[in-house]
């Protein structure tokens, strides 16, 4: 029909048509061009078949596959899922009619669609000759590839679950930039292989903050994944109300319709408690971090006072020198970095307050000078400094017990084991407070000599109940010694309150830990496992066959690891001797053991499902605030969610194999029709593209 039947279809166009599943059929003969190059798609003739006689079509469309992979994200190299996984913008702040235009930031994709082009032939064809219209490259086309990327990603995590069986769930919220309260879910669950992995699944929009509104938020998620909630076998949450209360929380909702989900509360947010409370059981402690606090505000606050306290750095520390860091109650190691920053630093602080003080710095108000002396009076006591070595030791152990109920490969035993060996060492600290005080002293005594402070307690005035004429004065003696007052009061109360607060907040932690002790290679000979063992088989009898059953496999297997442990020990073999209660789920997948112990597997894989922190929903909130910014507060909770999947979940992300031959995305589909507008046309090239490169003769 000649060039004035050339039919050009718009991007919406195609786009509407292959979302509705509409095929675009051209009248009989007509030409449709293909944007962006000289290619020209015949109509078939009436009776005709598109693609008829072509011979092996697979072989003939994949070196166009290859051709078109870094554009329709078929491919690790994808922009598209390189663009995700490492959480960059996608859009710049002024994209007109997108490549050429006059704007000076045509955003990340623009301008890698640019670069890509100038490497690929076809690609930049199309960028130089494709309409306004068909450039295929709008945030709707971008939108679209994301959620096929995410959603195959979610769709492998899925089988992985379904595979499991067992989930558990680990939910918590957080207040975006655009003041959208985001649900964040976590699965817990255990591979074919038998690791514990944690999830992140999504974010979704909370329409409030009640227990029924997380409830039915949570419950969506879980129906949209194709999961049942009734396998759900644990849960973790912090120590709201709302979430882990007794009676309508939200815990108490999932307990309902999924009896065998038991609640955990997370371990770490229950440690960070605990050090709240001890830094507020006793006035000097509070005012000991203050200070602190007060040395950040005031340094951090004026360029000239950080220029002066860096120039005393630069001659004292030899090493690298650390930055004071400022107190946040939801940073767990904010109080341990801020502590060590003052130790190493305080030489430097000393002279750098004084200096300031004697008035080197001519534009200081008096109310700073009246502050500098302040802090300074309080840095020139020896209290102050022995409680700086106190707590440095106590904050030390606990950011190591933090870190490690923050993993996600820990398990509930050894996690309870950590616990008791912190309790212990307070409780040792605690027995022996004088040969340890002693020891703090010693390091604070050389510590002042070298800030040349006094190496005398303050003795404070005593105050003395007014009493009445003739009254025995009874029991009051008190403590006026000022070295005795401080043991007792700072020192021995702190003590006090973190081993009270350990043993009272992690006593239903260690209860349920405790039942499940029996399944640990290092308790197998204890006398209760058969308790234990008839009561973990009497709280999941739904998925265990009979206590008798699951005992006589626990002995069975019991007998079979001491024999090949005592083999082990004589010839060199590749079983490790120090098997631990994480790894025999391992031990028996590898051996091809589960089939033999069906019910004692069982139970295994429910104890490494079980959450112990949910630190894998707080982690997901420091990429919400990169992926959701200031720049990009206006993010629909589709791209958020999607994005926010493929760079928490990158190393999965790059582990999907998109060029598989069900990765039959419509949208991906769509992508390609950059090149070839027709659904059901067959495609002829009138010359080579990129060398000996010819398009195939039938849509992919």
């Amino acid at each position: 029909m000649g060039k004035q039947r050339h039919t050009q279809y718009s991007e919406k166009t195609l786009r509407t048509c292959l979302l509705h599943h509409i095929p675009l059929r051209p009248a009989p003969g007509a030409l449709s061009p293909v944007a962006g190059t000289n290619l020209t798609i015949p109509a078939p003739e009436p009776g005709e078949r598109a693609g008829a006689g072509q011979g092996n079509d697979s072989a003939q469309r994949a070196p166009f596959r290859d051709q078109l992979g870094s554009l329709a994200c078929k491919g690790r190299g994808s922009l598209f899922l390189f663009l995700g996984i490492q959480g960059l913008t996608f859009r710049g702040h002024g994209e007109y009619r997108g490549l050429g235009s006059p704007s000076t930031n045509e955003g990340n994709f623009l301008e890698l669609i640019k670069l890509l082009a100038k490497n690929d032939t076809l690609l930049e064809q199309h960028l130089l000759r494709s309409d306004r219209n068909a450039t295929y490259l709008s945030p709707d086309i971008q939108n679209d590839l994301i959620q096929s990327l995410a959603a195959e990603l979610l769709s492998k995590i899925v089988a992985e679950i379904k595979v499991a069986k067992y989930f558990a769930l680990i939910v918590d919220s957080t207040i975006d930039i655009s003041r959208t309260d985001q649900f964040s879910l976590s699965l817990r669950y255990v591979t074919v292989n038998g690791d514990a992995v944690e999830r992140f699944i999504q974010f979704s929009k909370l329409s409030g903050a009640s227990a029924e509104d997380f409830f039915n938020v949570l419950l969506s998620a879980i129906k949209n994944l194709g999961l049942s909630i009734t396998m759900c076998y644990g849960q973790s949450y912090d120590g709201a109300s709302t979430m882990s209360g007794e009676i309508s929380s939200l815990q108490t909702r999932i307990r309902a319709i999924a009896p065998n989900a038991l609640f955990m509360h997370c371990c770490a947010h229950d440690f960070n408690l605990i050090l709240i409370d001890a830094l507020s059981s006793n006035i000097q402690t509070r005012l000991f971090f203050g200070t602190l606090e007060r040395l950040y505000t005031f340094f951090s606050g004026s360029l000239p006072r950080l220029s002066i306290l860096k120039e005393e750095q630069c001659n004292l520390i030899e090493s690298f020198a650390l930055t004071l860091k400022k107190l946040c109650d939801t940073r767990w190691a904010s109080r341990k970095s801020a502590v060590e920053a003052v130790l190493q630093n305080l030489p430097a602080l000393v002279i750098a307050l004084q200096t300031i003080v004697d008035g080197e710095i001519k534009t200081c108000t008096p109310k700073q000078l009246s502050e500098a002396k302040g802090i300074l009076a309080t840095l020139d006591t020896y209290e102050f400094l022995v409680l700086l070595i106190f707590w440095s030791k106590v904050l030390e152990k606990a950011f190591r017990l933090s870190t490690y109920l923050q993993k996600s490969s820990i398990d509930l035993v050894t996690a309870s084991h950590l616990i008791q060996i912190f309790e212990n060492d307070m409780k040792n600290i605690r027995s022996e407070f004088e040969s340890e005080f002693k020891q703090i002293e010693n390091e604070a005594t050389k510590l002042a000599r070298k800030c040349g402070i006094t190496t005398d307690y303050k003795q404070h005035r005593i105050y003395k109940r007014k009493r009445f004429h003739e009254e025995i004065a009874e029991g009051e003696e008190g403590l006026f010694d000022a070295r005795e007052k401080f043991i007792v009061e700072p020192y021995l109360v702190s003590l006090d309150s973190v081993i009270n607060s350990t043993s009272k907040r992690f006593e239903h932690f260690k209860n349920v830990a405790d039942k499940f002790s029996g399944l640990d290679p290092k308790h197998f000979d204890n006398v209760d496992n058969v308790n234990e063992l008839e009561f973990l088989a009497d709280m999941y009898s739904d998925v265990i066959d009979s206590q008798t059953a699951v005992v006589e496999e626990f002995l069975s297997f019991k007998d079979m690891y001491k024999e090949i442990m005592s083999t082990s020990s004589r010839v060199k073999s590749s079983v490790d001797e120090r098997l631990t209660i994480n790894s025999v789920l391992k031990f028996m997948i590898a051996n091809d053991m589960c089939s033999i112990y069906p019910n004692l597997s069982r139970l295994y894989h429910i104890f490494l499902t079980l959450p112990i922190s949910r630190g894998v929903v707080e982690r997901p909130f420091s990429r919400l605030k990169l992926i959701k910014s200031y720049l990009r507060s206006t993010m629909g909770e589709d791209r958020l969610s999607g994005l926010a999947l493929l760079s928490i979940e990158r190393q999965l992300a790059t582990e999907v194999d998109y060029n598989k031959d069900n990765f039959n995305s419509e949208t991906v589909t769509f992508y390609i029709l950059i090149f070839m507008p027709s659904l059901d046309s067959c495609l002829v090239a009138s010359e080579p593209l990129g060398g000996n490169l010819h398009l195939p003769p039938k849509l992919p």
